[in-house]
């Protein structure tokens, strides 16, 4: 428009607006299940090749490593009090009943007892909780494990602004019952190792 100057807001002028993709189930028909994505509802972060980076780690600096899981990511929240789920960079509208729980994926692990049970203890002390895992099995990769349906796993959490050490981590999941990617290695770094 001829007023329009460099930095005004013009999408309303253009009829522009954000479009959000209908996301599908595996191989099923589309759902249009995304919603708009929430800052505190954080993506997890990216992990880098060690092999790009062999001195990130000092010798004998204590390390965890866990099996890659070949899913489908899955981050679990529950952000003032609000429960969310979704993929690594989408999320999904919560269903309006069992039917539609049962064929949302990404919301599948909120049917497990111990994820709720972890995630609702955690949000009556913490503003944010975010649950990070892996969905596997059938018809999600070519890589099923031999699970019939699918099963989740987790691998991180991330509470209040910042991810939970690892002991951690792992003490409250064992506490919980809340099943986790198997660990690899746990010891001090060796490129080596």
């Amino acid at each position: 428009p001829e007023h329009a100057k460099e930095g005004d807001d013009l999408a309303g002028a253009f009829g522009i607006t954000k479009y959000i993709p209908g996301l599908t189930r595996g191989k099923g028909k589309g759902q249009g299940d995304a919603i708009a994505d929430n800052a505190l509802v954080q993506h997890y972060t990216n992990i880098e090749n060690l092999r790009h980076y062999p001195r990130l780690f000092e010798v004998d600096e204590v390390v965890v490593a866990t099996e890659k899981i070949h899913g489908t990511n899955c981050r679990l929240a529950i952000v003032n009090g609000e429960q969310f789920a979704g993929s690594h960079r989408v999320l999904r509208k919560m269903p309006e009943d069992e039917e539609e729980a049962n064929n949302s994926l990404y919301w599948t692990p909120w049917s497990d007892k111990a994820v709720q049970s972890l995630m609702h203890r955690l949000s009556t002390e913490h503003k944010q909780v975010i649950l990070y895992g892996e969905i596997f099995g059938e018809g999600i990769q070519k890589l099923s494990y031999g699970v019939k349906g699918t099963e989740f796993l987790a691998f991180d959490l991330f509470v209040d602004g910042k991810y939970v050490d690892f002991p951690e981590f792992q003490t409250l999941c064992f506490i919980w019952g809340v099943r986790t990617a198997p660990v690899v290695y746990a010891g001090p770094y060796s490129l080596e190792a």
